[in-house]
């Protein structure tokens, strides 16, 4: 890593780095960096985290340095849970409906898709959503990108591009991410979400979130933003628990000291 880049300072030294700085690295961009996220863990307790994985993942945390030690203890116990486990294909089009949208706006338009294309009331089959017409797919709150987007999902099941639940399950993290991702309209970030927060998978990273890199830079008192290889590689240590260190990394913002170097920032 760039020496340069990883200042430690006391933490009330640090300087808040605002986050419209420019970012070049691409969330896609293949990188040289040996990332081992395929752990046997990964595949044989798909679904729900036990309490013992996470107190594990906790103890594996706390124990990497006395930063991520000091936050995991102000954090506390991680909260980490799949609120509920779907079928890869439906999990997609979801997400694809909540993109760049509130909740209740996400939910209404899913509830109008149900309404239109459910012949049972569940959620529509890939058949059932391959009979929609695209006016009406966007008359349920789609755009005409997203509507695009999710007739290939609907494609994809149907040529086996998209697998089932079960065989999910038998794939290795980066084997899913890139089939997913195969899909246009589904980037690695969304298939990454797909892992962490659908399937329970203990060990992805989304070194492309602002969020993360963010996380690490405040964790690390920074300068800038790492890098996406960067980020990668202060990530390596966080195996084989990389996405309860993804749940910790999201919430560094609510830490009493970040929020007042950000209020700090923005008087000086």
């Amino acid at each position: 890593m760039n020496q340069n880049n990883q200042i430690k300072r006391p933490l009330d030294e640090r300087t808040e780095l605002s986050l419209n700085s420019k970012i070049t690295d691409s969330v896609d961009v293949k990188t040289n960096v040996e990332i081992t996220q395929d752990s046997p863990a990964n595949i044989t307790n798909p679904g729900q985290p036990t309490a013992d994985q996470l107190a594990k993942a906790e103890e594996h945390l706390a124990s990497i340095d006395e930063h991520w030690k000091r936050v995991v203890e102000a954090i506390g116990h991680t909260s980490f849970r799949v609120e509920k486990v779907r079928q890869p294909y439906e999990a997609l089009i979801r997400a694809v409906a909540y993109q760049q949208l509130t909740t209740k706006a996400g939910k209404a338009i899913i509830n109008r898709l149900v309404a239109k294309a459910s012949a049972t009331g569940g959620f529509p089959t890939p058949e059932e959503i391959l009979a929609l017409e695209q006016e009406q797919l966007k008359s349920c709150g789609f755009s005409r990108r997203k509507t695009d987007t999710i007739r290939e999902i609907a494609r994809g099941v149907e040529t086996g591009l998209i697998p089932s639940l079960d065989a999910a399950h038998e794939m290795v993290n980066e084997e899913l991410i890139e089939r997913l991702s195969q899909i246009h309209g589904i980037g690695r970030w969304t298939a990454e979400m797909l892992l962490i927060f659908g399937m329970g998978r203990l060990d992805v990273l989304p070194a492309g979130d602002l969020k993360i890199r963010d996380g690490f830079r405040y964790l690390y008192a920074m300068d800038k933003l790492p890098s996406l290889r960067e980020t990668n590689e202060l990530g390596c240590a966080c195996a084989p628990y990389r996405s309860i260190a993804t749940w910790y990394l999201y919430r560094v913002t609510s830490l009493p000291d970040y929020i007042r170097l950000r209020k700090r920032s923005r008087s000086s």
